[in-house]
């Protein structure tokens, strides 16, 4: 397998939206943010459910997005990423590896899967 290119860090504190324009007002009413399902989400995590939610195509775009976005991180790094809603992968390129790869995530169990996080913390998202 090639290797992708050698991607140049970021300079320190980066603004990542600085570019982002958003919309004077919301685009969207409240009707958009029911759920199908309200019950409270910690019935449905506490048993591990060990599945992605995404096909295996959108785990390689999604991979590949990352690795297209993310900074460099080479040895003695001081990038640090809070993977939110994280579970038993995070589909992180493997070349990544910052020093500190926090997931937030609803179980234990399965951020203990997880073997590009380097701190696990389960909170109820």
């Amino acid at each position: 397998l090639s290797q992708p290119p050698p991607r140049k860090p970021l300079p320190r504190m980066t603004n990542l939206l600085g570019s982002i324009q958003f919309p004077a007002a919301m685009p969207f009413g409240e009707d958009c943010f029911t759920r199908e399902d309200e019950a409270d989400d910690s019935i449905m995590y506490r048993s591990p459910i060990l599945c992605t939610h995404i096909d295996d195509d959108a785990i390689v775009a999604l991979t590949k997005h990352y690795r297209r976005t993310l900074p460099a991180t080479p040895p003695g790094n001081a990038v640090a990423l809070l993977d939110l809603c994280s579970s038993w992968v995070s589909f992180l390129p493997p070349e990544f590896t910052p020093c500190r790869c926090v997931g937030l995530g609803m179980n234990s169990f399965e951020l203990g899967e997880n073997e590009q996080l380097t701190e696990r913390t389960v909170h109820n998202l």
